[in-house]
């Protein structure tokens, strides 16, 4: 713990006395997933610069360093961020660099760790960058939100896979909503300075729900995350990829996806809205792949890898095969769609903590289940 307190007070506050002088502009934000507490950061902004702190548990301890230069309208000049291990000894490298450069029209990523670097470069200048995640700069997004209730503004977010629409709106005079395809949507709750006070991100790719803190003490936060995960181990990763290969009939098919925990939350009804089409996991989207032509409820489906998507429903639910692959599980393109099919659904004796998908042989092909909370959805398939 004494080597923790020391990067703390050398590395982490060694671009000013954060801790002696907490400027106006300033603040901190936990962030948690159900009834997990993932995130701890606390910034300063002052003129043209921001500095933000953050103790994260996922998938293991470790400490988070950004700054930004800001131009002067508030916009984003350059970000730099820096990942540490609070195990190693003050004035070690740190885990992982991330760097976001706006210059002229256009946007320089550089990211790596250890002695390895990739670099890219889009066209067009960012106003929000998720990579690495700062509240603190999501914060200065909904800064840009126009005044008018109603009125939104159509802004830059920009990622390793290049530049994306992204859209401000003002939806009441205390709230402000952010979205965009591979972010999804983010409420905030502001005041009249712009300050975020509140943050529901369930229908967004971090899933987070947060609030604001006046001030928080990083160095006993880190101690007691520490602890835990020494007594009970890390945290992990908080949607884990994972992969279902079985042989039915002759035919092997494996699935691909992303496996969120409940963290004791309502998920169907609640964190998966009936009636809206879900991504069936976690992060990229839901990869499906055959070498065998299967028969769905009378629909074909060639061999080939596909995505799968669900409307989840109260009494029925709905499977989706789509033809687009490689993307993340925010990118749906209902115009690729081969088909959709009913899927049958029951309710399990045993709530299962993590979603999960299985594929088991029956006769002369199998049933697709996806599992999670009390519900077990299926869908019965022949191999042609």
């Amino acid at each position: 713990m004494h080597r923790l307190l020391l990067l703390f007070s050398t590395t982490f506050l060694s671009a000013g006395p954060l801790l002696a002088q907490v400027r106006a502009d300033s603040g901190a934000f936990v962030l948690r997933l159900g009834r997990d507490t993932v995130v701890f950061e606390r910034y300063v902004r002052t003129g043209d610069h921001l500095l933000s702190e953050a103790v994260w548990r996922s998938p293991r301890v470790v400490l988070q360093r950004v700054e930004a230069r800001l131009n002067p309208d508030g916009s984003l000049a350059r970000v730099d961020g820096a990942v540490y291990d609070p195990s190693t000894s003050p004035g070690a490298q740190p885990v992982s660099r991330t760097s976001v450069v706006l210059r002229g029209d256009s946007t320089h990523f550089t990211a790596g760790s250890g002695g390895s670097r990739q670099s890219w470069s889009f066209p067009g200048r960012a106003h929000f960058s998720p990579a690495p995640q700062v509240f603190a700069l999501f914060e200065l997004l909904a800064r840009r939100a126009p005044r008018n209730v109603g009125d939104s503004a159509v802004l830059t977010q920009m990622s390793p896979a290049g530049p994306r629409p992204l859209v401000v709106r003002r939806s009441a005079r205390d709230s402000v909503t952010v979205s965009s395809r591979q972010l999804g949507t983010m409420h905030a709750h502001v005041d009249e300075a712009g300050r975020v006070w509140g943050l529901d991100g369930r229908s967004s790719s971090w899933g987070f729900v947060g609030e604001r803190r006046a001030w928080v003490d990083l160095d006993s936060v880190a101690r007691a995350f520490l602890a835990h995960e020494n007594q009970h181990g890390a945290l992990g990763e908080l949607s884990p990829r994972d992969s279902v290969v079985a042989l039915a009939h002759g035919a092997r098919i494996q699935v691909d996806y992303g496996r969120p925990s409940r963290r004791g939350r309502t998920i169907f009804g609640g964190v998966v809205p009936w009636g809206r089409v879900w991504r069936t996991g976690a992060n990229l989207a839901t990869h499906f792949t055959t070498d065998r032509a299967l028969s769905f409820d009378g629909r074909t489906l060639p061999a080939g890898t596909y995505t799968l998507w669900t409307i989840p429903g109260p009494a029925e639910w709905t499977l989706i095969v789509n033809q687009e692959t490689g993307q993340w599980g925010t990118f749906y393109d209902e115009t690729r769609d081969l088909w959709r099919i009913p899927m049958r659904t029951r309710r399990t004796p045993v709530p299962a903590e993590q979603f999960t998908i299985l594929i088991q042989a029956q006769g002369e092909g199998g049933v697709l289940k996806l599992v999670w909370e009390t519900t077990e959805a299926s869908a019965e398939f022949r191999v042609k």
